[in-house]
């Protein structure tokens, strides 16, 4: 068996399960693919060497669109499970018993999910531009999380 690394794909290959292997393909070591393929870490991305051979670089910083996506799907997803372990089918559900009067446990539940989305949201957006001016580093998922407010529900 003989792997081989395309520097126009950036793909690897092995000669006995691909059929068509590029013209580019450059035979690399069983050493080489375990260090630069199966021990990839995530913040690296495969690239040619002047070699042709692969070797590892720093994935380019997000684009703008991306932290955007990333940071309001993690505080989302974060709001909808919160609101999951009440029993609410996500936030959205949750919040439609803030106006509901017939039961004061709902109301008082659906009152406090409403003013956390709102702080959760103000919250995300402040850190994004201060992401974006470099005012702080770049948040994990896990991070930015754990920096949220907290979901208070009104004394009875």
């Amino acid at each position: 068996m003989t792997r081989y690394f395309s520097p126009s794909t950036l793909g690897t290959y092995i000669d006995s399960i691909h059929m068509a292997i590029p013209a580019d393909a450059v035979i690399i070591s069983d050493a080489l693919f375990a260090e630069v393929v199966t021990n990839r870490p995530a913040a690296k991305r495969l690239a040619p060497g002047p070699d042709g051979l692969p070797v590892l670089v720093d994935l380019p910083p997000p684009t703008e669109q991306q932290l955007i996506a990333e940071f309001t799907n993690t505080v989302q997803n974060w709001m909808d499970s919160s609101a999951q372990r009440f029993g609410y089918d996500d936030i959205g559900n949750a919040i439609t018993y803030a106006e509901e009067p017939a039961v004061p446990k709902f109301q008082r539940e659906g009152q406090a999910f409403r003013a956390w989305r709102s702080a959760c949201w103000e919250f995300c957006y402040a850190q994004l531009a201060a992401v974006k001016s470099g005012e702080r580093a770049m948040l994990t998922p896990q991070d930015l999380v754990a920096e949220l407010p907290l979901l208070e529900f009104a004394n009875d």
